[in-house]
């Protein structure tokens, strides 16, 4: 497997995904990995229909995820991984999984809004997601903040330590 991407995206597959990242890397297959999105059928037909017709769109639950990577299930595939949340990020880099950098998004206020801190128009975080960022950051895997391709990519941690101390 050639994973091209690592996105966390709230809203996974969505027409900046499938429009502009997707083509511009030329992904062969997307994987979204959200258990509550590989039990929810109404959400994979939604996400399939947002996949261009040309790209493998496999929605799986971390377990499978890694289970198919050991198996080399994926071959040579250009692969765009999709995350919900930095948890997942976190729970793939606790299991070995290789990454050096993740692409963030859309991270809108998840969990508890009530102590949300814009970082950037597009992305906000939370007791529980700064507590995960600087995880993520001691594990050394940096998280870019860039919404389409176009964007000027941002050291999220960074413009995050800003936003706190303000």
């Amino acid at each position: 497997m050639n994973v091209l991407n690592i996105r966390l995206d709230d809203r996974l597959v969505h027409g900046v995904v499938a429009t502009n990242w997707i083509p511009r890397m030329g992904i062969d297959r997307a994987v979204v990995i959200d258990r509550a999105s590989m039990e929810d059928p109404m959400m994979k037909s939604a996400l399939r229909m947002a996949t261009p017709k040309s790209v493998f769109l496999s929605v799986i639950d971390l377990e499978k995820f890694l289970k198919n990577d050991r198996e080399n299930k994926y071959g040579n595939e250009k692969v765009m991984i999709i995350v919900k949340n930095l948890q997942t990020i976190i729970d793939l880099a606790d299991a070995g999984f290789p990454m050096k950098e993740v692409i963030l998004g859309n991270m809108g206020r998840q969990g508890d809004a009530s102590d949300a801190i814009p970082v950037t128009r597009y992305l906000a975080v939370n007791t529980e997601t700064i507590a995960q960022t600087e995880y993520l950051h001691r594990k050394g895997i940096k998280l870019i903040g860039q919404l389409i391709p176009e964007n000027t990519p941002v050291d999220f941690y960074n413009e995050m330590i800003k936003a706190i101390n303000k």
